[in-house]
């Protein structure tokens, strides 16, 4: 009911503000009302138009049990493969190029078995299946498996099909040929697969974004498909594969559509400041203030204290006020004459010096010849 409450608020304020009342539109209002009605149930994951969750009893204490559904989107068939063999990984574009090759592969087998009724032999390595037929054929022109499809028999294209391949685009924004010398890594990698000097990135690093906001602040209605142009052959031209990388023109009309949605969102930040802030005053959660603690720890490097230093609890200790020190175990760690402690302390209390501890086997007391067995 808090947070239900709470997405009222929110809801008929924006209705009064004047800067954003000209977004509210009859779709966001019900997003609103589907959204309080989801708060009031304790709905808080599932998207608007799938629900997650459904009432399916309630517990000993009367609290009411929900089962957890999976949607539908990640269920098609090739997808499902694609999710289940990169899982919520961030992979670079070589990994990811060859994870994607290996998957659409075995995505073919199975789809080949199951659907068109080619041969099944149990696992995926058909290259191998491949060998063996070939070589068996050249012996003793005995085809094994008339069935099966052997693509050594064939020749390969110059064309990639899956994952990243060759551009085929005008010369006027890219640059054929070997890769820059600038280039290393999964761009090295992508520049080959491409063959292209310099392969297009979208716009990233500061002097990309500068370049842009420089085009559009020169020419703020050269939105035609012809400005992208030539946009992108002054990109072309400034490449040098560190800071700078050619750009398509679909590439730079894209990225105008976010740059276009940021400036409108900064204009009404500016606009809605004052007003934005009681907002997230009145909504915001309910938030752990720090108190000031005073602590007898030994003082920071370079002479500060740290008994003004402001005193966060522990996740595992939420109610605890004040820092507190370690325990004091009575055992010193020899430091005679800035010399090193052992690598057996605490159990060998010597310094260096004198059981020639380095290293733990060279111990003299507890090490590979030493007097003692280490516990």
């Amino acid at each position: 009911a808090e947070h239900a409450a709470k997405v009222l608020f929110l809801r008929e304020e924006i209705k009064e503000i004047p800067e954003l009342k000209e977004y509210y539109s009859d779709d966001m209002e019900k997003f609103f009302i589907n959204y309080e009605e989801k708060c009031e149930r304790g709905y808080f994951e599932e998207l608007s138009d799938v629900s997650l969750f459904e009432e399916c009893g309630r517990d000993s204490d009367g609290l009411t049990l929900y089962h957890r559904k999976r949607g539908s989107s990640k269920c098609e068939s090739f997808h499902q493969k694609l999710f289940c063999g990169v899982g919520p990984w961030s992979l670079g574009a070589k990994t990811g190029h060859h994870t994607f090759c290996n998957i659409t592969f075995r995505y073919c087998v199975a789809a080949g078995v199951a659907r068109n009724g080619e041969r099944n032999f149990g696992h995926t390595h058909l290259y191998l299946v491949d060998r063996i037929q070939t070589r068996t054929q050249e012996l003793f022109n005995v085809d094994i498996y008339p069935g099966h499809v052997n693509v050594l028999r064939f020749k390969a294209l110059d064309f990639i099909s899956v994952g990243i391949g060759p551009l085929s685009y005008s010369t006027d924004f890219v640059t054929q040929g070997k890769p820059h010398k600038n280039l290393k890594g999964d761009i090295l990698f992508i520049a080959k697969q491409m063959k292209l000097e310099i392969p297009p990135l979208p716009i990233v690093s500061i002097e990309e974004r500068q370049l842009f906001n420089t085009h559009m602040r020169d020419h703020p209605d050269a939105t035609r498909e012809s400005d992208w142009q030539r946009l992108a052959t002054k990109y072309k031209l400034k490449a040098d594969g560190k800071t700078i990388f050619p750009k398509l023109p679909q590439m730079l009309q894209k990225h105008y559509l976010t740059w276009k949605e940021n400036q409108r969102v900064k204009e009404l930040e500016l606009a809605v400041k004052s007003k934005f802030v009681a907002m997230i005053k009145v909504i915001g959660s309910s938030r752990a203030s720090a108190t000031t603690g005073k602590s007898s720890r030994q003082a920071l490097p370079g002479g500060s204290s740290n008994d003004d230093a402001i005193f966060v609890p522990p996740a595992v200790a939420p109610h605890q006020q004040n820092f507190v020190d370690p325990p004091d175990t009575g055992t010193v760690p020899p430091k005679r004459g800035g010399e090193n402690r052992c690598a057996y302390w605490p159990v060998c209390t010597m310094s260096v010096s004198e059981c020639g501890g380095n290293r733990k086997s060279l111990c003299k007391v507890y090490g590979t010849n030493g007097k003692k067995k280490p516990p």
